[in-house]
């Protein structure tokens, strides 16, 4: 349950005025969500150091008056895959100067990366609107009614309820068209 039913684009904006409780009520909000992400994402580093990292690089971003304005779920996310992508870079390039062997293995996990970057199903939720990807990220990743999410949205119950509902039905059509056969004819 949530501790607090202020949208994350409001929370946002307080960080960017200096309002440190309200980045604290952003972790609190985010930082478990972040972390199941990261853990589902690699295992090659610490999900708890992925998600501080990604916290922090977004702080830095509010307090500087960037950063999300809305989707902070998203935007957390797309930051903690950018990290490990780095520090998988970063790390393969250290390996190339000390054994080159070594280099090839250790990439695999990158290259696992950009694959599930590319992944039909990413495709499809990110092909759609930010509102309808926290919608769904909450009605399904995060098991919460409509009631539960609705304030986090600024919108109605049943306002919530029905984004959901079209959230969904946008996704399964997202995923159909990305799918088709069409697309395969087109490629090759």
């Amino acid at each position: 349950m949530r501790s607090s039913c202020t949208p994350d684009a409001v929370l946002s904006s307080r960080v960017r005025a200096g309002d440190m409780a309200a980045f604290g009520e952003l972790w609190a909000r985010h930082s478990a969500t972040g972390r199941r992400f990261a853990v589902g994402l690699t295992t090659r580093f610490d999900a708890d150091d992925l998600v501080s990292e990604a916290f922090s690089r977004i702080l830095v971003q509010l307090t500087e008056g960037k950063g999300p304005r809305d989707g902070f779920c998203r935007y957390l996310f797309r930051s903690i895959h950018r990290i490990a992508i780095d520090w998988s870079r970063r790390e393969r390039h250290l390996d190339d100067e000390e054994a080159p062997e070594a280099a090839d293995s250790r990439c695999a996990e990158a290259l696992s990366l950009a694959a599930e970057e590319r992944s039909l199903t990413g495709r499809a939720f990110r092909s759609l609107p930010t509102r309808w990807q926290e919608a769904l990220w909450y009605s399904e990743v995060e098991s919460m009614k409509p009631s539960e999410f609705a304030p986090l949205l600024n919108m109605s119950v049943n306002a919530a309820a029905q984004l959901a509902c079209r959230a969904r039905a946008g996704l399964r059509e997202a995923f159909a068209n990305l799918n088709s056969p069409a697309l395969d004819l087109v490629a090759a």
